[in-house]
């Protein structure tokens, strides 16, 4: 059977290393399609509407997803993700669940860490290897103090991030690492809980103290790490392929260490920031259907799969252990393994609940808002959280009526 299985960016590229080697053990042949993840994501939404031209399976934005879901467009999966569920990491496990269900596979993503620049760690007097980076430097505190000594031994920043916009990372990271963000342990949304205000006050104070605000992946923001103006670039394990196009002049001097702690929380030191899940459309026939889990499985639960995903700059769902990444030693990053580094922020990341189910970019524009408030503009975090959990209480509610109808 022809199957066709749709992906974007370093997906993509996995996917076309995944699809002949699939087609090499089944009958089934696998046509792929790339665009962007907002046109894929719309390009499918659409042909479910008109349930016409619809893909066997493909990826698509976590927010879009659980909508859909909900609305009936995906096939439920359990049993086939359950028999494997021991090898998804517990972020994943909560982060594309609906309704304690599965509707699709977990495809990917971002543990989260720091990736930083051995020379200028080394002329500030700062340890270089990560496991004496990750010792010496254990708390957000810790790390500040550090930027301080960097900075004052070499002219560098330590650090730079966006101070209007989220997709900085560390405005996702941080609140998760703390075990906070939308919602709270009892499942009621609760942007203002105790946790997120402590995160976000951490945040503020890294901006105020050693932060050099700059357009994340402009031409400056590659130029400023390339040239050792700024020592340390946070990112999820997606930054790894961004850098090694963009930041050329760091192969072989930056090493990646787990972000530090929350002190004042004890909090861990993994996150996530990222990821993405495979739906396969209702609408299709049985047979095609079964076919489209077939190739899902060894998509996304295979050893093959996982090696294939990382070989392309995607970090997988789900670990397997023994498998060949796990190992490999880049020499980007001075030999390090950084799957395995990346796999130590997976396992210590808090669960992850999916984001509330909004309609266009209310949830965006005052998230947005709110990061803008307490750094740019640098306002109480108290306060503006308060603020920003009414907002986003009023997003939802409205949200909510559209999506139930």
């Amino acid at each position: 059977m022809d199957l066709e299985a749709w992906a974007w960016s370093v997906h993509y590229d996995a996917l076309e290393r995944i699809a002949p080697l699939y087609e090499e053990q089944s009958a089934n042949t696998v046509q792929t399609s790339e665009a962007s993840d907002d046109k894929t994501t719309q390009k499918l939404i659409s042909s479910l509407q008109a349930q016409s031209s619809l893909p066997s399976i493909s990826l698509v934005l976590p927010g879009s997803f659980k909508s859909v879901a909900r609305k009936g467009g995906f096939q439920r999966i359990d049993d086939l993700v359950k028999k494997n569920e021991d090898q998804l990491f517990t972020v994943a496990k909560t982060k594309f669940k609906v309704n304690g269900k599965y509707f699709g596979f977990p495809n990917d993503l971002g543990p989260y860490a720091y990736f930083y620049n051995t020379e200028l760690f080394e002329e500030a007097g700062l340890p270089t290897e990560p496991e004496a980076v990750e010792q010496e430097i254990q708390t957000w505190d810790q790390f500040i103090e550090a930027g301080k000594q960097l900075e004052q031994a070499t002219g560098a920043k330590m650090i730079s991030f966006e101070d209007t916009d989220y997709s900085n990372g560390l405005a996702r990271a941080m609140p998760l690492q703390a075990g906070g963000i939308f919602y709270n342990e009892d499942g009621e949304f609760q942007f203002n809980m105790p946790s997120n205000v402590t995160a976000f006050k951490k945040l503020q104070e890294l901006h105020r103290e050693i932060n050099t605000p700059t357009q994340q992946w402009s031409n400056k923001y590659y130029s400023q790490h390339s040239n050792g103006e700024v020592a340390v670039a946070p990112g999820a394990a997606w930054l790894v392929g961004i850098m090694k196009q963009n930041m050329t002049g760091l192969e072989g001097k930056v090493r990646i260490a787990r972000i530090p702690r929350i002190g004042e929380l004890d909090s861990a030191r993994g996150a996530n920031y990222g990821g993405g899940v495979a739906g396969i459309p209702t609408p299709l026939g049985q047979k095609e259907t079964e076919q489209a889990k077939d190739f899902g499985t060894f998509w996304h639960v295979s050893e093959t799969g996982f090696n294939q995903k990382l070989k392309a700059g995607a970090f997988p769902a789900n670990k397997v252990e023994g498998a060949e990444m796990m190992e490999k030693e880049d020499p980007f990053f001075g030999g390090q393994k950084r799957t395995k580094k990346f796999v130590q922020s997976a396992e210590e990341c808090p669960p992850q609940y999916p984001d509330p189910v909004l309609r266009g970019a209310d949830i965006v524009n005052t998230y947005q808002s709110f990061v803008t408030d307490i750094l740019r503009n640098d306002k109480d975090v108290k306060t503006a959280i308060d603020a920003t959990h009414e907002k986003m209480m009023n997003n939802i509610q409205e949200a909510d009526k559209t999506v139930d109808k």
